[in-house]
């Protein structure tokens, strides 16, 4: 896992918790 994917997944992770959605982050 290099650090763009960590960055993508913990963005994704932030938006899931913080508006409750599961789609993908358009960067």
């Amino acid at each position: 896992m290099n650090q763009f994917e960590q960055l993508y997944v913990l963005r994704i992770k932030q938006i899931d918790s913080h508006e409750g959605r599961s789609d993908h982050v358009h960067l």
